[in-house]
């Protein structure tokens, strides 16, 4: 079966192998090993990982877990082909399950992080996770307030690409087939840009999703996005930030999306 592995995860989402005496300096404490690594978990929203082989042990406080270092469990649980999965919970005192598949793990995550952890991402397929963020952190808001009459009548065209450095597109969805279509795109994806990305069949099936929940909600969506699409050239790391927004014109509901890159974006900080 082999030695296992004991990792930390902070609420960074940064990882710490266990008894690492860097980890014990930085939090100023004399504790050390597993004394340390029980006191982070309980205390500081750490995760515990330990496996060897398939196996995996997650420990975690569902109620101190933060954003990044859910998004860097998620990434780590949903990357490997774990089976079976123990899930050790700190509750009202520790209790332990056993599962078959890290989406189980996800899910049963999912129901128990308190709801304002609004940056934990979204796992809608394995190599695409996206994270909502505060308007006010997006640095497409200030562009998206200033654009909002080009945008809702597309008349200017050159104007969008100009401020969106071509990176947008306005689309609906079919009334008859109910598939999205998109009918302007910014001079960035009239090339093999979008194409390339939406070669890749889970990608596409998330760009349509997210497009389909933002047409529901009625509200504008402002997230970080961190996928691997698969092209004609391999795979490719995209990490941007999106906007979408609904709007009424031609008589039907459109949907405006515009994006910039931002390489700071990692949800993928895993052991």
């Amino acid at each position: 079966m082999g030695d296992f592995e004991r990792w930390l995860i902070d609420r960074n989402g940064d990882s710490w192998r266990h008894g690492d005496p860097r980890l014990s300096r930085k939090l100023g404490t004399t504790l050390a090993g597993k004394e340390l690594a029980l006191f982070t978990v309980a205390n500081m929203g750490y995760v515990s990982l330990e496996y060897s082989g398939t196996r995996l042990h997650v420990r975690c406080r569902p109620k101190r877990l933060g954003a990044l270092t859910l998004a860097s469990l998620y990434y780590f649980v949903v990357d490997h082909s774990w089976s079976p999965i123990a899930l050790s919970l700190l509750l009202e005192q520790w209790s332990t399950r056993i599962f078959p598949q890290g989406c189980q793990v996800i899910d049963a995550l999912a129901r128990l992080v308190p709801a304002d952890t609004c940056a934990a991402p979204k796992v809608l397929f394995e190599n695409i996770l996206s994270s909502p963020v505060a308007p006010e952190r997006s640095p497409l808001l200030q562009t998206v307030r200033a654009t909002l009459p080009v945008i809702e009548d597309t008349a200017d065209i050159a104007a969008m690409n100009r401020l969106f450095r071509g990176r947008w597109s306005i689309g609906h969805f079919d009334a008859d087939t109910h598939r999205f279509v998109f009918d302007h795109m910014g001079s960035a994806f009239t090339g093999s840009n979008l194409i390339e990305t939406l070669w890749d069949s889970d990608y596409a099936a998330w760009v349509e999703r997210s497009r389909h929940a933002a047409l529901e909600s009625n509200e504008p969506v402002f997230e970080a996005i961190d996928a691997v699409v698969t092209t004609s050239m391999g795979a490719e790391r995209l990490r941007y930030h999106r906007v979408m927004r609904t709007f009424r014109g031609s008589g039907r509901s459109s949907i405006f999306s515009a994006s910039v890159d931002d390489s700071s974006i990692n949800f993928r900080k895993a052991v």
